[in-house]
Formats: structure tokens, C-alpha cells, sequence
């Protein structure tokens, strides 16, 4: 095995283990406030930002971006998609505590639709083990 191998494989474990932690009920909620605040045209800014932390940074760990894109394809599809869909959301939101700026219309509902698409697709913890683990046999 060699050290890009290894790197994955420690990467998918590092989301197995976030999994619990980042999409816990507590994040749905999250999720859905913000997404709740975008369908009533209010500012979302405040509900990204609190005293539990950012909104970008619950997806941070499955940002499709922490592979290369041929190792990325080894991934189980499902995780594929999943990963997709948490990048493009991390990378819509990480910039509002920098920016303290009201994102633009065409972006929140470009972030509306990944958030139904989010929600509609979170995988139970044996779900998304087994994403993972078939992830992990495909470097091997």
C-alpha cells in the first residue's frame, strides 16, 4: 500500500468517525433552520454563525476535495454523491464568517437545493459505515 492509500484510508476514517458527530440531531435541525430561513427569504448569516460554531465547518470533513480526483472515484458511489453534496455546502458557507455578508439570492438558492438534496440523502451510521468501509477495501 502506498502513502496516497493510506491517506484515503485514514480520511474515510476520519469521516466515519465525524459522521456521528456532525450529522447528529442537533445538525439536522441546523440544516433545516437554514433552510427554513432561505424558503422565508430572511438572513441566514445568524443561524450560521452561533455559539456552537460555523455551519461550514460540519462538512468540512467530507468535502469531496481531500481526494484526488481518480482516488475520489474509487469511492463507493453513494459516499460519492454524499461528499458531493457536503463540499459544494461547505464551500457556499465558508466564507460568511470571514465576509459577514448576507450570501447572494442566486446562492442560497443554489444552498437550498443542496440542502433539500443533504437531507434527503443522510445515510443512517450503518448506511454510511458500510459506504466507508466498501471505500476503504476499494484501496486495498
Amino acid at each position: 500500500m502506498n502513502y496516497q492509500q493510506e491517506k484515503n484510508i485514514e480520511a474515510l476514517k476520519k469521516m466515519q468517525k465525524q459522521f456521528t458527530k456532525s450529522f447528529n440531531t442537533y445538525t439536522i435541525n441546523w440544516i433545516k433552520k437554514v433552510k427554513n430561513a432561505i424558503e422565508k427569504n430572511e438572513t441566514i448569516h445568524n443561524i450560521c454563525e452561533n455559539e456552537n460554531g460555523s455551519f461550514f465547518m460540519e462538512f468540512t470533513d467530507f468535502h469531496y476535495g481531500i481526494f484526488k480526483e481518480n482516488d475520489f472515484k474509487k469511492l463507493n458511489k453513494n459516499l460519492q454523491n454524499f461528499c458531493e453534496i457536503c463540499g459544494k455546502i461547505e464551500s457556499l458557507t465558508d466564507s460568511l464568517p470571514i465576509t459577514e455578508k448576507e450570501p447572494t439570492k442566486e446562492s442560497k438558492k443554489t444552498l437550498n437545493n443542496l440542502l433539500t438534496n443533504l437531507l434527503i440523502n443522510i445515510p443512517s451510521k450503518n448506511e454510511f459505515n458500510n459506504w466507508i468501509n466498501e471505500s476503504i477495501n476499494n484501496f486495498k
